[in-house]
């Protein structure tokens, strides 16, 4: 178990299917752009990871 902060753009499905559950109802929308940078020693899991949001952009 755990809890994130996720883009409602990733998250969106997982929550319509139960996979995901908020834990609370709050969510914000900003203006702000984000970026992701993968460092050049990055694990293969933090890859997966970064190529999953690329893809998901």
């Amino acid at each position: 178990m755990g809890a994130v902060l996720g883009w409602v753009g990733l998250t969106r499905s997982y929550i319509d299917s139960g996979q995901l559950v908020p834990l609370v109802p709050d969510e914000i929308e900003t203006v702000e752009d984000f970026y992701v940078k993968l460092q050049p020693h990055a694990s293969d899991r933090a890859r997966l990871v970064h190529d999953w949001l690329l893809a998901c952009a």
